[in-house]
């Protein structure tokens, strides 16, 4: 693959090794990931990860900070795990062909790694 799907997804697995790692932390490293992944297309936010790609609320969080409220968390304890779902949440996302590639995503996602 190519392009920033496949570039941001090479990047998510890099974080996760690094979070997951026995040297990255100053104490005990991080043995489970939680993963969100949401899609934002137009005016609206999908959950990539939930079944039904279920449409999610953003809501100002009174300090100015905007919110995704109810998006579903994946666990992943390994790498490995964290490739499964993101390849099942780039699955998920609107896609559309162009002219330079025939599966451009149509929208932009955000993948929090906690």
């Amino acid at each position: 693959g190519s392009g920033k799907t496949h570039t941001m997804t090479a990047m998510q697995r890099l974080c996760a090794a690094a979070l997951l790692s026995d040297e990255a932390a100053a104490g005990p490293s991080v043995r489970e990931l939680r993963i969100s992944f949401v899609e934002l297309r137009g005016e609206r936010c999908y959950d990539l990860l939930h079944e039904q790609r279920a449409e999610l609320a953003l809501r100002d969080d009174g300090t100015g900070e905007t919110v995704v409220c109810g998006a579903h968390e994946a666990a992943a304890a390994s790498v490995e795990a964290v490739g499964a779902v993101l390849a099942a949440g780039n699955a998920a996302r609107a896609t559309a062909p162009t002219n330079a590639n025939d599966c451009s995503s149509r929208s932009h996602a955000i993948c929090v790694l906690a």
